[in-house]
């Protein structure tokens, strides 16, 4: 929307236009469309509330009244339109209930106190995704060592054992978990704790250290049921 249309549906709402003119209230200027019309056949206005100059220092009189034992303070400054000059309520109290009067006499209401929200019922429990071995649960699987690849004869086979561990977490793959062995693998550093060990599922309940063996596993039993089911 343009600047144009702005200042026009502005006009039409009752503000004083592009003229700054002074505020019956503080006597400040207020800006360009900013003001609001407080007399009938007069050219007067007044800002909209909480937006005169004096408002930081009402409110530090406020503070201070409040402060002295009562903690509650109140000070009206409705502008009442009248043809000429407006009228400018300035009622100042500590009393709830000349304040709570004094509004109804202005057509407003009081303040309510706040309440919090209270909740129609407990917030459901978090369900949590199944693990896909129970916590702590051991686990066995055989494990080969195999070095660095060489030509004409491949990966040579290091070291194998069967191996024994228990259920840590889940792994960072899909159908991969991680397990403490029991006890160190013969190729591991004598006297020293056994690294954790991250295996792959072969989808019949064992598990081996052999991702791509595993998969192929998988694979296959997928193929299967898919057959056995067509």
């Amino acid at each position: 929307m343009s600047g144009a249309k702005i200042a026009d549906q502005l006009k039409r709402q009752g503000s004083q236009g592009a003229k700054v003119v002074q505020c019956v209230v503080c006597k400040g200027d207020i800006p360009p469309y900013a003001g609001r019309p407080v007399s009938l056949y007069g050219k007067r206005y007044a800002h909209h509330p909480d937006q005169c100059l004096d408002v930081a220092d009402r409110g530090v009189k406020l503070r201070e009244m409040a402060g002295q034992g009562e903690l509650f303070a109140w000070q009206c400054r409705h502008v009442e339109p009248a043809a000429d000059m407006p009228a400018i309520c300035d009622e100042l109290s500590t009393d709830r209930a000349p304040f709570e009067r004094h509004v109804r006499s202005h057509g407003a209401t009081a303040l309510q106190e706040y309440r919090p929200i209270r909740l129609r019922r407990t917030a459901p429990a978090a369900k949590l995704p199944k693990l896909p071995v129970n916590p702590f649960k051991w686990v066995t699987w055989h494990e080969e060592k195999r070095g660095q690849w060489q030509e004409g004869i491949g990966c040579p086979l290091i070291g194998e054992a069967d191996r024994k561990g228990q259920f840590w977490s889940e792994g960072p793959d899909p159908h991969s978990i991680w397990v403490v062995p029991l006890h160190p693998a013969p190729w591991e550093t004598p006297g020293r704790p056994a690294k954790p060990v991250c295996l792959d599922s072969h989808g019949d309940g064992r598990w081996s250290a052999d991702w791509s063996k595993a998969k192929r596993d998988r694979s296959e039993a997928s193929r299967r049921s898919k057959r056995n089911a067509a």
